[in-house]
This record gives C-alpha cells, sequence and structure tokens, in this order.
C-alpha cells in the first residue's frame, strides 16, 4: 500500500518521457522545410562578366530548385549553384519542398549591370 504513490509517480514520469520523445521526433513533421540563403544578398548587384552563385541550407527537403530547375541538395543539407544572368533586374525563386509536400519559397532580386 505505502508503494502505491511511487508507482503512480513513475508512471507519471514514464508518460511524460515518452510525450516528450514523441514530440522531439516529430519536430521535423512540425517545422516543415528550412531554407537559408546565404549567398546572395537580396537586391545584389553582379557586374557584367562574373558568373553568380546562390548557396545556402536546406533542411527536412527532398527537393529544391531553383527557378523551377531542380538543383542538388549535399548530404549535409547545403546546395550552391552558379548561374550567368542576363544584363538588368533578375528575380530568383528558390522553393524547396518536403515529404509532405509543404513547400517553402525564397525569392531574391537580382541586378546585372555593365
Amino acid at each position: 500500500m505505502r508503494d502505491t504513490p511511487f508507482r503512480l509517480l513513475f508512471t507519471l514520469l514514464g508518460i511524460a518521457a515518452a510525450a516528450l520523445y514523441v514530440a522531439f521526433q516529430a519536430r521535423n513533421l512540425i517545422v516543415g522545410p528550412i531554407l537559408t540563403i546565404t549567398q546572395p544578398a537580396h537586391a545584389a548587384t553582379v557586374l557584367e562578366g562574373a558568373s553568380l552563385t546562390v548557396a545556402g541550407t536546406a533542411r527536412n527537403t527532398v527537393a529544391l530548385t531553383l527557378n523551377g530547375r531542380p538543383i542538388f541538395i549535399s548530404p549535409e543539407g547545403t546546395f550552391r549553384e552558379d548561374l550567368a544572368l542576363p544584363l538588368g533586374y533578375t528575380v530568383l525563386t528558390v522553393e524547396a519542398q518536403d515529404r509532405f509536400g509543404r513547400t517553402r519559397i525564397r525569392t531574391l532580386d537580382v541586378w546585372r549591370t555593365r
């Protein structure tokens, strides 16, 4: 009879630990794709003759596109793509999709000058 409060305490601690474990494992489902662009800066200006590198990290992602064209994601979650831009104003759209179909989109405005 005296160990009943201890049994209840251990049962509640076990349920709480199981709930925390399930929440931790479901974090990728809850958060969705994480997309970070490290290069170039938004509203960057590129000089004529120079190529533009788009780079960053994509977490919880199964597909990544740059202006609708698939690009490679390394096992560490990094990506890097070199582009030759036309003169003038260009909008770059990077889209990440997770295995559940959710997407995250980042757009960059880039100017190429003479």
